[in-house]
């Protein structure tokens, strides 16, 4: 019984290790990145992006709220310092900030809800649509795609429910304002400006584009009926 109790307390406090060290890597990739960016280009709107995801992986592959949690504190904290100007000082009334905490902090609790995997595909869907605001769709495939796949997979996501999940999410982000280069890219080809398009843009997102990715996100078979009558998938 004693041996017993000393090797489960042994497997937690290598658990632990692997998880710490795990999100110590997260993190730090992702600072580094950011870093790289910062160097390299004069916009920032991927910062925040970066971080938010690094904050799903570690939700996502540790063991508990902790971890999520409390990278997305200190997240919140590596954005404010070192990626909003002004640079190497704190200011959390910062608009930015705030929303970063914001999305950060439901990202982790929500994804570290017990693995979930309604929970786990929400949290994909606002991750992907966040992407797709700030993103070209090419990129955000690049980026997300080979991250995300295995890791879904885990949950017993399929990887052409995700996907088309993905794509509708993607073109979701891409005619969604702030950046919404889709749209910017109509307006500029039908000569029409932006603050007409608006409202029909919004009208569409709500009653179409929305209702349709709950559709495809609850019920995996939308998306799957049609490989498996053309090409027999998972036959």
């Amino acid at each position: 019984m004693l041996k017993s109790t000393f090797g489960e307390i042994a497997m937690k406090s290598r658990q632990r290790q692997k998880d710490i060290l795990f999100s110590l890597i997260v993190f730090f990739s992702a600072f580094a990145v950011n870093l790289l960016i910062q160097k390299l280009f004069t916009t920032q709107t991927l910062v925040p992006m970066i971080f938010v995801f690094g904050v799903f992986l570690i939700s996502l592959k540790t063991h508990g709220y902790c971890y999520g949690i409390t990278s997305a504190i200190v997240s919140v904290f590596a954005v404010n310092f070192a990626f909003t100007y002004p640079y190497y000082a704190f200011d959390f009334f910062v608009e930015e900030s705030i929303l970063s905490a914001v999305i950060m902090l439901v990202v982790a609790v929500s994804t570290s809800m017990g693995g979930n995997r309604y929970v786990i595909l929400l949290c994909v869907n606002i991750l992907l649509i966040l992407f797709g605001m700030f993103l070209d769709d090419s990129s955000t495939m690049y980026i997300c795609a080979p991250i995300l796949t295995p890791v879904l997979a885990n949950f017993g996501i399929d990887s052409v429910h995700f996907a088309a999940i993905m794509i509708v999410n993607i073109g979701l982000g891409c005619i969604t304002p702030p950046c919404a280069s889709v749209l910017f890219m109509g307006a500029r080809v039908g000569k029409s400006s932006l603050t007409k398009m608006l409202p029909s843009t919004y009208s569409l997102i709500l009653f179409v584009w929305l209702p349709m990715l709950a559709i495809l996100t609850l019920f995996p078979d939308v998306a799957l009926w049609l490989p498996r009558v053309m090409l027999g998938y998972g036959a």
